[in-house]
């Protein structure tokens, strides 16, 4: 359960650095990494429960 919940916040990481660091013109590509980093986060918590 700690690997998949560490891949997911370093998804939602990832999403928000990427956001933060390139600003306007780059929001989509943060916005699917901090979404699929949320789905992941709450499938595996749904799955491991």
């Amino acid at each position: 359960m700690l690997v998949t919940t560490k891949i997911g916040v370093g998804l939602l990481a990832l999403g928000a650095l990427y956001f933060y660091l390139e600003g306007v013109g780059s929001e989509q590509a943060a916005v699917v990494l901090t979404l699929a980093g949320g789905f992941y986060m709450l499938i595996s918590a749904v799955v491991l429960r």
